[in-house]
């Protein structure tokens, strides 16, 4: 049974890093500079667009990083993925109008279609705000 934590895996970002390693050389730490803070303003945003109730949530949102150009973004609650994506007849209707590898990660948590609760996105929202801009923030570092 699927836990409702939501976890940006890197796997979004794996092609574009292994190029981009390629590429970068002696710039790795400075492009992970960049990367860092690009993360840590995902973070801060996603906190934002969180719904607060009791804070739990906006509180166990992170960007950990794992590795150089290596980062996750987590929203480490149960109820995380339920409050992203909805459930029953909510979540439905917001997945199929999502990009492929994010309808994957909503179906971990599809129970059985009856559930009651709206969706409230903060998670993908964010991820597709702040990627262009982390992007663009490594590649003005390879100039």
């Amino acid at each position: 049974m699927a836990d409702g934590k939501l976890h940006l895996n890197p796997i979004l970002f794996n092609k574009y890093i292994k190029n981009l390693e390629k590429r970068i050389g002696n710039k790795i730490e400075q492009a992970d500079a960049e990367f860092e803070a690009g993360m840590t303003d995902m973070e801060r945003i996603a906190k934002q667009k969180a719904p607060a109730d009791e804070g739990y949530l906006r509180a166990s949102i992170k960007a950990v990083k794992e590795k150089p150009l290596t980062y996750i973004l987590r929203a480490n609650t149960r109820y995380a993925a339920y409050v992203e994506f909805g459930t029953g007849k909510y979540a439905k209707s917001y997945v199929q109008g999502l990009e492929e590898y994010w309808k994957k990660l909503a179906s971990k948590y599809y129970k059985n279609g009856k559930g009651k609760t709206d969706r409230q996105p903060f998670f993908y929202p964010t991820v597709m705000e702040t990627l262009p801009t982390i992007y663009r923030r490594i590649k003005e570092v390879l100039k």
